[in-house]
């Protein structure tokens, strides 16, 4: 499977270089839907934590031109405000909060989920943020999709998240994946250190996209555990383009510290994970971490 790299000078020009790449026209027809998945986190928009404005504003102008039913769609989460989201997202085209809309309930390996209908009626292009996590190790292509699950809190499905990641991607495959990482977060949370990195990559396949990604940052993509559940033995990854083997990224894939794996356990408790959903619990919570 071939994942295209693509350094970052003429953000419009790299963008265009790489949807040719990837044969998008053939992928989205005239009036197609067309959803563009953000990495928008947190309502705070950051380079490496949030997806690019710039990026975006490039996609949405060249896809804009092939078909007018374009828009930017996000759910609810815990970490984000969404209407201070929507005041500073300033991109000429619809953003829908997939929250709010009609659910498609998507019964998987270990429980149901519910998911946007309109993503699933749509043509996906997928962009998230290249950064590492505490929880999956990295979070990227797959992860991104993630975001998508309508509960506001979704802090339920952390135990097995690897497990979740792998039933999602049976229903919800992007047709257009490209990851962002003119700048990468490295240090496993959205306060952690930021690295201007200045390349894309683009893949037709999620899982194609993430195994590149951790090749290119100097991590075992097996040693992520969705990776090795959702990877194929015929599924070879070719990283073309020019430059890639001159990145010399080195980035420790952080894994979870006792206090982290305890406060997974209590998430995973209904009771529990009501009590850390309280407002100001959890932030409190993370300024204990940071203390101990």
């Amino acid at each position: 499977m071939e994942v295209y790299f693509e350094r970052v000078d003429d953000l419009e020009k790299n963008v265009d270089e790489l949807l040719r790449e990837l044969s998008w026209k053939k992928i989205i027809s005239r009036d197609d839907r067309v959803l563009i998945k953000p990495n928008f986190c947190t309502h705070q928009l950051k380079n490496g934590v949030t997806t690019n404005l710039d990026l975006l504003r490039a996609l949405v102008d060249i896809i804009s031109k092939r078909t007018p039913k374009v828009f930017i769609g996000e759910t609810h989460s815990g970490g984000k405000n969404f209407e201070k989201l929507r005041e500073r997202l300033d991109v000429k085209c619809d953003f829908i909060n997939l929250s709010t809309v009609d659910t498609y309930y998507h019964k998987g390996s270990i429980g149901t989920y519910r998911l946007p209908k309109l993503a699933l009626e749509s043509k996906i292009i997928n962009v998230p943020v290249l950064k590492t996590h505490s929880l999956t190790g990295v979070t990227l292509g797959i992860k991104n999709i993630f975001g998508l699950i309508q509960n506001k809190s979704k802090s339920k499905y952390h135990l097995k998240i690897h497990d979740v990641l792998a039933d999602l991607l049976q229903v919800l495959r992007p047709q257009i994946n490209i990851l962002d990482a003119i700048y990468c977060n490295c240090e496993g949370s959205n306060d952690g250190r930021i690295l201007e990195t200045k390349f894309l990559l683009a893949s037709h396949d999620a899982v194609a996209l993430d195994t590149a990604a951790c090749q290119l940052i100097g991590a075992d993509p097996l040693s992520v555990k969705y990776i090795r559940l959702l990877s194929q033995p015929e599924g070879a990854v070719e990283i073309l383009g020019e430059g890639f083997e001159d990145l010399g990224l080195r980035l420790q894939i952080p894994k979870l510290d006792k206090v982290e794996k305890i406060a997974l356990h209590l998430q995973g408790n209904p009771l529990t994970r009501r009590m850390l959903e309280l407002p100001g619990v959890y932030s409190a919570a993370k300024r204990i971490k940071k203390m101990l």
